[in-house]
């Protein structure tokens, strides 16, 4: 059995829009909501000061005023939780359509984000008045039935104005189903805009509405106090009244209940509607349907608009779920004290002798605001409990609740308690080994048996020191427990690592047997590094690099790695990629990089691979250019007329990787005109339909197989008879 009985329905509760049509007036629409929210104590009377609790609304900050140019009152912006929302005032866009335009604060490119126009079918109001309610904030609002839907749209139809349904209206998503308002989710959070609205006339015309400035999101709720002041539960019912002290009338209430013996507030269902007030202040009445008997809860109240803005939280309200003839019988004198060498708690008390008494239940927790759960009972003239029950050195919890003939009591003080620890530890870690990547140890080990919790690693520098502790206690109950360490930046030629093991009194073992591990020795890097661009052909170009031999050096080396990086024209700094998927072997003193590309600086460094794959220090850098090449150009371009057409002439070029050549054309002041591409092997093109009276300008460019084109060609011209 748990003090914390079976939970009750956490969900979000939903709001409910519900109108009432009447024969032959007006429709009259009320806007019931059902949102979060309650509070009490036994017979409806305050019981406890109030609890710390989070408080779900945040920080306020100043309101965004809107100002409008025109229209005043009618064109208005609301920042909400994820967006703004912007209301168009009263007349309905049947004959017309709104355009909404907007634009950064202070500037004067206002960009069209949204048109509306009335709907002209039923189904598309409601379908408007869903979509508004799935994209603006959640305020939990559902669609009404059917026939009310297309009920409010017919009485919307007939009239040229909202004012048919004003009560309703004041719900953004009414307004957007009915073409009346937009909720602008695109803008950014801080972000500062103006809006600019206007009509779209059916003859064409554009008549300016209003203009709105300095709007951001999120948005602010008006300080708002509520306090609640009467509260009382009867059966799975939970009735709480607030009344709003200063502020506005909220449109979304939310409510947040917390267990007596659990710290966490959490959102409930309830219902909530305006009562009558004898003070003239907004009055509301809170029902919680999901409370359980005997039963003690804590309530606060937030207040909220349909933007998702939030207010300040009410103060908390404490409510027992009690019957009215309940005795209730507080422990006093309540302890527990450690008994060491039984291995148990020894719990203590002290209650007013009653013949209603029937049972005392005592709770364990493991936390003092979380659940308590019921590990004993004993009878009513008891006054001693034994808990063998719990493990060395853990705070465990307790705390007392007396039965009587007419229930339970609350529960007592919620008291600590620690066994000491005293068992002795000899279980060594065995098994120990371990695995080196350069500076990177891995150590594994198997569990030893007994109570063991967690364990320690040791490290010393050769077999002679002392070994010191590394890091933190290892919490771990595998049977084979792998970590990691990395040896400091230090030459030491071994390191030797030990394990001891910790168990629940906290003692620890002797250390395991010592596994060693090879140390840094000091590896120098290659000295004198080359880069040199090998420039065959384009297709064969590679940057040799050379750097000096350390085996004829008589230098310690295990191979080399060669890494490469780009050099761009900011000079912001690239990461250095490996070169050599497999180290290259010491006595090497070569490598080319063939995958290079034209236009690209590279800068190189290697680094010498000693002992146990550890790496010295990187090597001078080497730079080298590959530079682009371009195919040379034609020479000697010459032009003559002959009847009707031009003769291009020109002398190829010794370059054996010239592809071909363009054939360009222009007339005086206008680009050049691709006319033909020609092969390699050609030095000769007829222009059979040159511009007649006027001098026509040629350009021959030799092009290779990659498509660059030579630079700085001739351009040379003739007039055409």
């Amino acid at each position: 059995m748990q003090l914390r009985h079976a939970a009750s329905p956490r969900s979000i509760a939903m709001t409910r829009l519900h109108t009432y049509l009447l024969g032959g007036m007006a429709l009259l629409s009320s806007l019931l909501t059902q949102s979060v929210l309650a509070q009490s104590s036994p017979n409806g009377r305050r019981i406890t000061r109030p609890t710390a609790r989070p408080v779900p609304s945040t920080p306020p900050r100043p309101a965004t005023v809107p100002v409008g140019a025109a229209l005043t009152g009618q064109f208005t912006a609301q920042p909400g939780v994820g967006g703004i929302f912007l209301s168009f005032g009263r007349e309905l866009p049947k004959t017309f359509r709104y355009r909404l335009e907007r634009s950064p604060a202070g500037g004067a490119a206002y960009e069209p984000i949204a048109e509306s126009v009335f709907p002209a079918l039923p189904e598309g109001f409601a379908g408007r008045l869903n979509e508004a309610i799935a994209q603006m904030p959640p305020v939990y609002l559902t669609l009404p039935d059917r026939p009310i839907v297309d009920a409010r749209y017919q009485v919307l139809r007939r009239h040229a104005t909202a004012d048919s349904l004003a009560n309703l209206m004041v719900a953004p998503q009414y307004r957007i189903a009915a073409g009346l308002g937009h909720w602008d989710a695109t803008a950014q959070p801080n972000l500062v805009y103006d809006y600019r609205l206007s009509r779209l006339n059916a003859d064409g015309s554009t008549t300016p509405v209003g203009e709105i400035r300095g709007v951001s999101t999120p948005g602010t709720y008006p300080a708002t106090v509520l306090r609640i002041d009467t509260a009382y539960a009867k059966g799975p019912t939970a009735t709480i009244e607030c009344e709003v002290v200063s502020g506005r009338a909220p449109e979304v209430l939310y409510l947040y209940r917390a267990y007596y013996l659990r710290g966490e507030f959490e959102p409930v269902v309830a219902s909530y509607y305006p009562v009558r007030s004898t003070n003239g202040r907004i009055r509301y009445q809170l029902n919680d349907a999901t409370v359980v008997d005997k039963l003690s809860y804590a309530y606060y109240v937030v207040p909220g608009d349909y933007m998702g803005n939030r207010g300040t939280a009410s103060a908390v309200y404490n409510v027992y779920n009690a019957r009215p003839n309940e005795i209730t019988f507080i422990p006093y004198r309540f302890r527990v004290n450690s008994i060491r060498a039984e291995k148990r708690l020894r719990l203590s008390w002290r209650v007013t002798p009653s013949r209603d008494i029937t049972s005392i239940d005592i709770f364990r927790g493991n936390d003092f605001d979380k659940t308590f759960v019921r590990i004993g009972s004993v009878g009513p003239t008891d006054t001693v409990f034994y808990d063998a029950n719990v493990r060395p050195v853990q705070t465990y919890f307790y705390t007392l609740v007396v039965n009587t003939a007419y229930g339970k009591t609350y529960p007592s003080a919620r008291v600590p308690a620690l066994l000491e620890g005293a068992e002795t530890n000899y279980a060594r870690p065995e098994n120990v080994r371990s695995q080196q990547n350069g500076r990177t140890v891995t150590l594994t080990w198997d569990r030893p048996a007994g109570p063991v919790t967690g364990y320690y690693l040791y490290r010393a520098r050769d077999y002679d020191q002392k070994p010191e502790q590394v890091g933190r206690l290892i919490a771990s109950a595998a049977a084979t427990v792998t970590v990691t360490d990395t040896l400091p930046d230090r030459d030491s030629e071994v390191w030797v690592y030990s394990v001891a093991s910790v168990n629940t009194s906290y003692n620890i073992s002797p250390l395991s047997a010592p596994v060693t591990i090879v140390g840094k020795t000091t590896v120098r890097p290659p000295a004198q590094l080359t880069a040199r661009l090998r420039d065959n052909t384009p297709q064969r170009r590679a940057v040799n690099l050379y750097w000096t031999n350390l085996v004829e050096a008589r230098q310690r080396a295990g191979g080399f790695r060669v890494y490469r990086r780009l050099v761009t024209t900011d000079n912001k700094p690239a990461d250095w990629q490996l070169l050599t998927l497999t180290t290259l072997r010491a006595e090497t003193n070569f490598w080319a990089d063939t995958t290079i590309r034209e236009g690209n600086t590279y800068a190189y460094m290697v680094r010498t691979v000693g002992a146990g794959d550890q790496l010295s220090t990187p090597s001078v850098e080497a730079r080298c250019t590959v530079t682009e090449t371009f195919p040379a150009g034609v020479r000697n371009v010459r032009l003559l007329q002959s009847g009707p057409g031009v003769v291009v002439q020109w002398d190829a070029p010794l370059d054996p990787t010239v592809e071909r050549y363009v054939v360009y054309r222009a007339e005086a002041g206008r680009p050049l005109q691709k006319l033909t591409t020609l092969p390699r092997n050609t030095a000769q093109f007829v222009d059979k339909t040159p511009l007649l009276k006027k001098t026509n300008y040629y350009q021959i460019l030799a092009e290779d197989s990659r498509g660059h084109a030579s630079r700085n060609p001739d351009t040379v011209g003739l007039y055409v008879e």
